[in-house]
């Protein structure tokens, strides 16, 4: 009867695992000199900007089937109008001023999946400048989402 349940529980745990590719800081994010977004998961979900030199308004919404929980206001700075908030249970809405260094912050959920919506200075960020995980996956699409 244990064997069962572990093994039930070992299941359960590898099917609602987030996959390995979005596992671990992007290789090619080093703040300040990167340009775009970057997204991981180690423990938590890790959102940061970064770019060169010229300043860059980065917006968005993430949302997820589960409760959204915000975790850490990283480099964020209030008097550049820099913001992340829960709009809803499931749903955050962040805005981050970037120029030449990083800002972010870090999220949790329980979600089975979450929805990014990205953008840079208005508009639609190109898929290029988003990278996902240890192997810098950029998403076929933005808006885009994450399946456990």
């Amino acid at each position: 009867m244990v064997i069962i349940v572990s093994l039930v529980l070992l299941l359960a745990g590898v099917a609602f695992a987030w996959p390995d590719y979005i596992n671990g800081q992007p290789s090619n994010y080093r703040p300040g000199d990167s340009y775009g977004y970057f997204v991981w998961h180690s423990g938590h979900w890790h959102l940061r900007t970064s770019t060169h030199k010229d300043l860059h308004v980065f917006e968005g919404t993430i949302s997820s089937d589960q409760d959204i929980w915000i975790k850490n206001r990283g480099n964020m700075e209030p008097d550049d109008g820099d913001y992340v908030t829960r709009v809803a249970p499931n749903q955050l809405s962040f805005r981050l001023t970037t120029q030449g260094d990083e800002d972010g912050f870090g999220f949790a959920t329980d979600g089975s999946y979450l929805i990014f919506d990205l953008k840079r200075d208005g508009l639609k960020v190109m898929t290029e400048h988003i990278n996902i995980g240890a192997s810098n996956f950029h998403p076929p699409a933005n808006p885009f989402v994450l399946n456990r």
